[in-house]
Order: C-alpha cells, then structure tokens, then sequence
C-alpha cells in the first residue's frame, strides 16, 4: 500500500511473536534484546540479524557500500 517492497524491509523484533509477525508480512527480521528474550533465542526463532540494542542492529545498515 506504501509503494515499498515488503521484502525490502526490516521489521525490528524483540520477542519471538514478533519473529511470526516479521514472516507473515514477508519482511526481514532484526532482534534487538528489549528484556528477558535473548539474542540466542532471537535468532532460534528466525532472525536475520540480531544485537544486543537498536544502535547496534542498525550500524550495518546505515553503513556505506
């Protein structure tokens, strides 16, 4: 609806059901640990990319190619 390739985008995630969510909307998954989840069970669960908070997950992203 917003002219973007889902597939293209990176629904940030903090708990597993989030992972399902981030699959359902055909978009890529980045878990950040927010709390009790850890980034072993982020990345058990799906995850492209995890880290251990926002700025971390999003350094590689934002860098120059």
């Amino acid at each position: 609806r917003m002219g973007v390739d889902s597939r293209a985008t990176l629904m940030v995630c903090d708990h597993p059901m989030d992972m399902e969510t981030a699959r359902a909307a055909s978009t890529h998954a980045g878990g950040v640990v927010s709390g009790r989840i850890t980034l072993d069970a982020l990345s058990a669960r799906g995850a492209d990319i995890v880290a251990p908070e926002f700025a971390e997950l999003v350094k590689p992203l934002l860098a120059p190619r």
